[in-house]
C-alpha cells in the first residue's frame, strides 16, 4: 500500500484508517456492488496505463523480474474479474499489523 497525504494528517492516522478498512473487509466481507465497482476501476486503470509505452514497458519488465511472466501485463485486467468476495476477505485478513512491515517516507525530513 502506498499513501500520499497532507502534512496535517499523521501517518499513524492513515495507517489506523487502513487497518479499520482491512478489519471491516476481513470480518464483514465486501458487497457484490462494491467488488464490481472496485474491479472495474482497477481494470480501467490497468488498461489506461497500458496506453503509455513507457508504463507498459516498465510493467512488462516488473512482471518478468518478479514473476517470470511478462504476459501478465495483458492478462491481469481480465484476471481481476475473477476475484471473489471470499478472496478479498481472506487477503484482508492476512494484512494485519503484526505480520507486515511499515516504512514512512517523510518529504523534506532529514
Amino acid at each position: 500500500l502506498e499513501a500520499h497525504h497532507p502534512a496535517s494528517v499523521t501517518t499513524d492516522r492513515v495507517v489506523a484508517a487502513v487497518d479499520e478498512e482491512l478489519d471491516r473487509l476481513a470480518t464483514d466481507g465486501i458487497g457484490a456492488d462494491e467488488l464490481t465497482r472496485v474491479t472495474a476501476r482497477l481494470r480501467s486503470h490497468l488498461l489506461q496505463a497500458g496506453d503509455n509505452v513507457l508504463q507498459r514497458a516498465l510493467r512488462v519488465a516488473s512482471y518478468e523480474q518478479q514473476r517470470g511472466r511478462p504476459e501478465l501485463t495483458h492478462e491481469l485486467p481480465d484476471l481481476l474479474e475473477q476475484v471473489t468476495a471470499e478472496q478479498v476477505a481472506a487477503a484482508a485478513g492476512t494484512l494485519r499489523p503484526d505480520v507486515r512491515a511499515r516504512l514512512d517516507l517523510i518529504a523534506g525530513a532529514a
